[in-house]
């Protein structure tokens, strides 16, 4: 008999974790670290939610019964491949029909199944509840190449509460920041990933995050997210334009030139047309120092104008200590 539970019961629960959704509602968005074995292709799913819509439920019901029966045992191999242990969570879009036909598949193969009560849907409500929620964030701020992202994994390393929202993302923010990372996820998917490592967190805590504009690439900081985060203990890393230019190029130096160069058009008009034609003739020269210095003058005066608005708790001097003093000294605040 499978067993219907509470979204916070059902995330505390250790069992394989399965969306039985279509793969592109999976790939969409779904619960992160679920595995998608989908009891209906697309192509089925929109078969039947037609049929439903224009002759009745009972139709719509036999048809997925004809799509399903012929692959019900490679369904539940599927599942013998991941959950050998023959236990395991399921949730589709309302925690109905589909995943309640996948338990009892399974239960005939001698499965223990345990289904997320209205779905999907119980689990955005979920989400978009934790952005609600106040928390403790500490925001490390300063220039482009400052090395904030590295700071960060330094800050999680002894132990620190740390959101990586450049991390989840899968882009570092600028218009050079997706190159050579992993295509990004949708927002939705984004906001469920974010939640999911608040979740993890003790809110009596601090919380360390990178000073982001509302748009990490393509993906949105939640609102009410951002909100908190715009007004969070700002602590800022100072080092010199020398100091940034070495970073950057360490950490763009082995990407593709014409990467580069399209991220330079992405923002010519706010490079302007002459600075923008510069900076990709000494990206092609592999001179990508001097380009960036160029570049750097664009992203300088943008942040000067966010952090204007903010008050600083504290500056932090980076050429006169390593990127371990500098942690140390914010944990020790």
């Amino acid at each position: 008999m499978s067993q219907l539970m509470s979204i916070d019961t059902f995330l505390d629960s250790e069992e394989v974790l399965v969306d039985v959704r279509t793969p592109s509602e999976f790939l969409k968005a779904h619960i992160p670290k679920a595995l998608n074995i989908p009891l209906l292709t697309d192509q089925e799913r929109a078969e039947v939610g037609t049929l439903y819509r224009h002759k009745g439920k009972e139709k719509a019901v036999l048809k997925g019964l004809d799509l399903v029966g012929p692959k019900m045992s490679d369904i539940v191999r599927s599942f013998l491949e991941v959950a050998p242990k023959r236990t395991v969570r399921l949730y589709c879009w309302r925690g109905g029909q589909r995943s309640q036909s996948v338990a009892w598949l399974l239960e005939q193969a001698g499965f223990k199944a345990k289904i997320l009560k209205d779905g999907y849907k119980s689990f955005r409500r979920w989400v978009l509840n934790h952005f609600e929620r106040e928390y403790q964030f500490r925001v490390l701020g300063g220039y482009t190449g400052v090395g904030k992202s590295d700071l960060l994994q330094i800050l999680e390393n002894k132990g620190a509460q740390v959101l990586d929202l450049e991390k989840e993302a899968h882009h570092r923010g600028s218009a050079f920041g997706g190159i050579g990372l992993p295509k990004q996820p949708s927002t939705q998917h984004y906001e469920n990933k974010l939640a999911m490592r608040l979740r993890a967190f003790d809110m009596r805590l601090p919380i360390w995050l990178e000073d982001e504009s509302r748009l990490v690439g393509k993906c949105a900081v939640p609102e009410f997210l951002f909100q908190q985060i715009s007004r969070a203990q700002l602590f800022v890393v100072c080092r010199t334009i020398e100091e940034r230019i070495v970073r950057l190029c360490q950490l763009y130096g082995v990407e593709q030139k014409q990467s580069l160069i399209d991220a330079c058009m992405r923002i010519k008009k706010r490079l302007g047309l002459e600075h923008t034609k510069k900076a990709i003739s000494l990206i092609e020269a592999g001179l990508l120092d001097e380009a960036t210095l160029i570049i750097l003058k664009y992203y300088d005066k943008k942040y000067q104008y966010s952090i204007d608005k903010r008050v600083v708790s504290l500056y932090l001097n980076g050429s006169e200590m390593s990127d371990v003093q500098l942690a140390e000294r914010l944990l020790n605040r």
